[in-house]
C-alpha cells in the first residue's frame, strides 16, 4: 500500500510544485519502496509517520491523521554527499517550508537512527 502511495505521490508531484526543482529530478531517479515502519515524529508542531525505504538511505514522512498538511509526503534521501529533501502531494507551500527546513537541519534528523527505529517498529 505504501509503495503504491509513494508511486502516487511521485506521479502527483511530477505535475505539482516541489520545494526545489533540482532536487525533484534527483529524487525521482531513485526507485523507492518505503513501507518499513512507521514511527511517529513531530516536525514543526505537526505529526508525521516516518517509513524507511528498502535502500537504507531514504525516509518518507507522510502527514499523519489530523495533520492539516495531509495529503502530503516529504522524502529525505542521504546520498553520502548531501541530504535531499523534497515534498510531494498536495502540500501547503507556506506550511511545508518549515518542515523541509527542519528536515534539512542535520541536528534535527538522523536518517540511520530513523531507519533503525522503523525497522524495529515493523518487527
Amino acid at each position: 500500500m505504501r509503495a503504491i502511495l509513494l508511486s502516487l505521490f511521485l506521479l502527483t508531484a511530477a505535475g505539482d510544485a516541489w520545494a526545489h526543482e533540482a532536487q525533484r529530478a534527483q529524487i525521482t531517479r531513485y526507485n523507492l519502496t518505503c513501507d518499513v515502519g512507521p514511527i511517529t515524529r513531530t516536525i514543526a508542531a505537526t505529526k508525521w509517520k516516518a517509513y524507511s525505504c528498502h535502500n537504507d538511505f531514504a525516509v518518507m514522512f507522510v502527514a499523519a491523521d489530523g495533520n492539516p498538511m495531509a495529503p502530503c509526503a516529504v522524502f529525505v534521501i542521504e546520498t553520502g554527499q548531501k541530504t535531499l529533501v523534497s515534498d510531494a502531494g498536495l502540500c501547503n507551500d507556506a506550511s511545508i517550508r518549515e518542515v523541509n527546513r527542519r528536515l534539512m537541519d542535520s541536528a534535527f534528523h538522523d536518517i540511520p537512527d530513523i531507519i533503525r527505529r522503523t525497522k524495529d517498529a515493523g518487527d
